[in-house]
């Protein structure tokens, strides 16, 4: 998993990342329970950013693993991580920020994105600028463009095609 060990304040990889990592599998069973959930729950309840289609990601203002290359995760990438370049993960994306291409078996969750996020699931953002692709797409404000079955830019909720040309 790329994450600072052994007392390192960061890690930053530029080239290739590969790895293989159960976080992702445990990820990608919540990311599929909070997605089915996520109609259901009300605003009372405190069900996170996967479980509500109303909570988004906060921002990390420190990432301490930086990747700028190409990373390939067969199970997924962790919240405090920022990818630029492109990302291929098996299962789910969690990182903060994205900046590329990103292609992900289940489920996309970021603060932020720019570029195309491609997840056989759910794309999740709270900001972004770029193309969205997946069944379920959501992002709180943007310059998106979303393709999917359920595709939602703020409160605005359309089928097939989505897209918002400002920001905020």
């Amino acid at each position: 998993m790329a994450t600072a060990w052994m007392h390192a304040d960061s890690l930053r990889i530029r080239g290739c990342n590969l790895e293989i990592s159960p976080f992702g599998f445990f990820g990608g069973i919540y990311a599929i329970i909070g997605t089915i959930a996520s109609p259901f729950t009300k605003d009372t309840v405190d069900a996170g950013d996967l479980g509500s289609n109303k909570v988004f990601t906060e921002e990390y203002k420190f990432s301490p693993t930086t990747i700028k290359g190409v990373s390939i995760s067969f199970g997924g990438l962790s919240r405090d991580t920022k990818l630029s370049g492109l990302g291929i993960n098996g299962v789910v994306g969690f990182s903060n920020q994205v900046n590329g291409f990103e292609l992900t078996g289940l489920m996309n969750l970021h603060y932020k994105f720019r570029g195309v996020m491609i997840a056989g699931l759910r794309n999740k953002v709270t900001t972004g600028s770029g193309l969205q692709i997946g069944l379920i797409n959501t992002c709180r404000n943007g310059k998106v463009v979303q393709l999917g079955l359920i595709n939602r830019i703020g409160k605005r909720i359309t089928p097939l095609v989505n897209f918002s040309f400002q920001e905020g």
